[in-house]
């Protein structure tokens, strides 16, 4: 009796660990999925018709799209919504077209911060950020993400090819002319 009953208890803590292990497997594989659920959630962005965009605009962008950035931050300041300060304070600089620039601090500095806003992740507290000379804010968000191309510190890999990634395109919808510019 004594056997049979310390087999079972064996049996039972067994099956036990297994369910824990693949409870952990589990909300594992939730946390690597999140992301890309949220991202799959984001709402598709209208498409604009070439009169949807001021002249001013068009042309900020066609420089952009022919290598010319320019790139001006003038007296940008920045707090998060639940920060007790502010990451960045009356911040100006020019980042001319062609220019390498490496964005050096202590951690805190407000560097990822100040990438996060030349995205647009975030709209500054105060100040602005031109691009060409004309306000990022006017720009709409998928023409300026094409300008942009940045990599940050905490990404997440995705189940895109790179073209989808880089393009902002499906699969399906990447041309020729596409693939010319991906590479």
């Amino acid at each position: 009796a004594f056997t049979l009953l310390y087999g079972a208890c064996r049996q039972v803590g067994e099956a036990m660990t297994e369910m824990v292990n693949l409870y952990t497997r589990m909300k594992t594989v939730d946390i690597n999925f999140e992301p890309l659920v949220e991202f799959l959630a984001l709402p598709e962005e209208e498409s604009l018709q070439p009169g949807d965009i001021d002249d001013e605009v068009q042309q900020a962008l066609r420089k952009a799209r022919e290598g010319h950035v320019h790139i001006q931050v003038q007296d940008v300041s920045f707090q998060y919504p639940t920060g007790d300060g502010l990451v960045l304070n009356h911040l100006s600089m020019d980042i001319l077209p062609g220019e390498t620039l490496a964005l050096v601090g202590r951690n805190g500095a407000g560097k990822s911060t100040l990438v996060s806003l030349l995205c647009r992740l975030y709209p500054p507290t105060a100040g602005s950020i031109l691009l060409n000379g004309v306000d990022v804010q006017r720009i709409p968000l998928k023409e300026y993400r094409q300008v942009l191309a940045p990599t940050f510190q905490d990404y997440r890999l995705l189940p895109l090819s790179i073209e989808e990634s880089l393009l902002g395109k499906k699969q399906q919808d990447i041309t020729p002319q596409d693939k010319a510019r991906v590479e």
